[in-house]
Formats: C-alpha cells, sequence, structure tokens
C-alpha cells in the first residue's frame, strides 16, 4: 500500500484532484480528516502550575510572621487574664477566712458591750460597800465573788480593761470627759478614770472616759 492509502490528498478534499499537490502544503492524514488531532506531547502534573514571584513569597512570609505575633500576643494575654484571676481567687480565700476568723473573735462582741453596764453596777456596789464592817462587809466579799467571775469568763473570751492610771490621753482608746488644770499632771495626762473602757482581741469595744489635764 502505498502513501495514498496512508494519508488523503488535501486538494482532493476541498475539490481537487487525486494526486495533485499544492505547493508548501503538508497531506492531510486519516486520522487527522476524520476530526481526530495529531497526538502532543502530555504535560507534567507540575509543568502547568505557575511559579510564584518572591513578591508572593514575601508577602506570604509576612502574612506567617503576623499570624504567629498575634497568636503570641493572644497567649501573652490569656496568660495575663489568668494570673489576674488566680489572685483575685487568692484575695477571695483570703478574705472569706479573714471574715470566718472575724466572726469567731468578734461575733458574740454585741453581747459583751450589754453585760458591759452590769458589771459596771457591780463595781457600783463595792464602792458603796467599801469600808464598811458587819452586813456590808460580808455582802462586799460576795460582791467581790461575783465580779471576779465575770471578770474571768469576760477575759476567756478576750476582753480586757484599758489602762488609764498614769497614762496620757489616746483617743484611740480614751474619751475625755472634762479637762482641768492640775498642778500634779502633765499635759495630757489623765487625772481620773470615770468609767473603765474594754477592748476585744484589737478592737476598742467602749473607750474609758476620762478626766484629763489641761494646763495651758
Amino acid at each position: 500500500m502505498g502513501d495514498d492509502d496512508n494519508g488523503i490528498d488535501l486538494e482532493s478534499e476541498i475539490g481537487g484532484e487525486p494526486g495533485e499537490h499544492v505547493s508548501g502544503r503538508r497531506r492531510r492524514t486519516r486520522a487527522e480528516a476524520m476530526g481526530i488531532g495529531p497526538d502532543l506531547p502530555r504535560k507534567t502534573e507540575n509543568e502547568g502550575a505557575a511559579t510564584p514571584s518572591s513578591r508572593d513569597v514575601k508577602r506570604q512570609l509576612e502574612a506567617a510572621e503576623q499570624a504567629m505575633e498575634t497568636a503570641r500576643s493572644e497567649a501573652r494575654e490569656n496568660a495575663d487574664r489568668y494570673v489576674r484571676l488566680a489572685a483575685e481567687m487568692d484575695n477571695m480565700r483570703r478574705r472569706h477566712r479573714q471574715e470566718q476568723a472575724d466572726r469567731l473573735q468578734y461575733g458574740n462582741a454585741e453581747l459583751i458591750a450589754k453585760l458591759l453596764p452590769v458589771l459596771d453596777n457591780f463595781h457600783r456596789a463595792l464602792d458603796h460597800t467599801e469600808g464598811r464592817e458587819g452586813s456590808a462587809e460580808q455582802l462586799r466579799a460576795g460582791l467581790l465573788m461575783v465580779v471576779k467571775q465575770f471578770e474571768d469568763i469576760l477575759e476567756s473570751e478576750g476582753v480586757r480593761v484599758i489602762e488609764t492610771e498614769g497614762k496620757f490621753f489616746d483617743p484611740n482608746l480614751h474619751q475625755a470627759v472634762i479637762a482641768e488644770p492640775s498642778e500634779d499632771h502633765e499635759e495630757g495626762q489623765i487625772i481620773a478614770e470615770l468609767q473603765r473602757g474594754y477592748t476585744l482581741h484589737d478592737r476598742v469595744l467602749r473607750p474609758s472616759l476620762v478626766k484629763v489635764a489641761h494646763n495651758s
């Protein structure tokens, strides 16, 4: 079979006579005449992909660095928030413990304050019976026992008497009722105690009522 069997004359397809050739033109193959294009070399998978430019690579690196910095910032904020919350929780626990301790120490402060006038009356009764003989002396001995028991109970609860004898006036502990000149006392020194004062642990339960020297 010759060349005419493997190809179709281009001129015969367009009306020319078989065997005639147009100068400069290639004869079409039978596959091309049937509408099938010539076999083309296949591209590899990476051959058609566009190579990224240096500008694109730089842009991607900057975006990655920005994302990393954002993640670091969020991590720092979360760590700071955790530290603050932990400190707040610790402060809350400390306040709760302090409140519990205060309730244990000062929970009976109101009751004790109501009992102090009763103790004042016992002391007045003792002063009234001082120096008397007979039945008054026996009464005084009984009152002394009651007052001693009363004060021992208060002391066991943390109650202490505020000292005034020979002391100088302290507005945190004393309440000045009278101020008068005195040759035997310095300025601001307590001359006499008019009513006993008491503290409950480290708090003033009732200030002492005092007379203070005022010489200027």
